[in-house]
Order: structure tokens, then C-alpha cells, then sequence
């Protein structure tokens, strides 16, 4: 019997510490797909948070020195993935201080643009 418990407590402990990982980094963003997004306030929050500026995406989304053009990422995207990255940040990209009404204006902004 204890020889079993040993070969079988690693599977065990393995099995639940995966266990809820949906792959997007365990975040529920239902609330924020639920809500109706904006597409102006989503523009104006992306200017007003810095990811406008020329190190950043640039004024396009496009054009920006350091961070990849939006029309080249959103599309191949999916919403959790963005709302994740947004959020959490990702690579260079800082994560951001966001409500869900706001994270659903720039998901819909750049669903809209991109």
C-alpha cells in the first residue's frame, strides 16, 4: 500500500496543481466580454495611458519605435488573449490599471481599428 501512495502521489499532486488553467492565464474575463465596449472612449484611453506615444505604438497603433504594429497582432488575436495582454502586460509592454468598462472600450477600439 505505501509503495503504491508513492508511485502515485507525484501523478496526484500534478494532476491538481493543472488543474483550472484554461490557458489564459487562469484570469476570468467574462465580465469584461459581457459589457459593451465604446470604440472613441477605448481610442482616447490608449492615448491617455501612453500607448500613443512614438516609443510605444505610435499615434496609428502602427508606427511606434519599440512596440509591434497593432494591425499585425489584433487580428490574430483572441479577445482573452488581448484582455489578458492588456491587463497583465506582455514582453516590454507594462500591464495596465484598468476597469472592466474600460478594458471592454479599448477591446472593442481595436477590434474596430485593427
Amino acid at each position: 500500500m505505501r509503495r503504491l501512495l508513492i508511485l502515485t502521489l507525484p501523478f496526484v499532486l500534478t494532476t491538481v496543481a493543472c488543474e483550472g488553467d484554461e490557458g489564459d492565464g487562469g484570469d476570468d474575463n467574462g465580465s469584461i466580454l459581457d459589457l459593451t465596449g465604446d470604440s472613441a472612449s477605448g481610442e482616447a484611453l490608449f492615448a491617455s495611458k501612453g500607448c500613443a506615444q512614438a516609443s510605444c505604438h505610435g499615434t496609428d497603433g502602427n508606427s511606434g519605435a519599440t512596440a509591434p504594429a497593432l494591425s499585425g497582432v489584433v487580428s490574430s488575436r483572441s479577445d482573452d488573449e488581448i484582455i489578458d495582454a492588456v491587463l497583465d502586460g506582455k514582453g516590454t509592454m507594462p500591464p495596465n490599471n484598468l476597469s472592466d468598462q474600460e478594458m471592454a472600450d479599448v477591446l472593442a477600439w481595436l477590434r474596430e481599428t485593427f
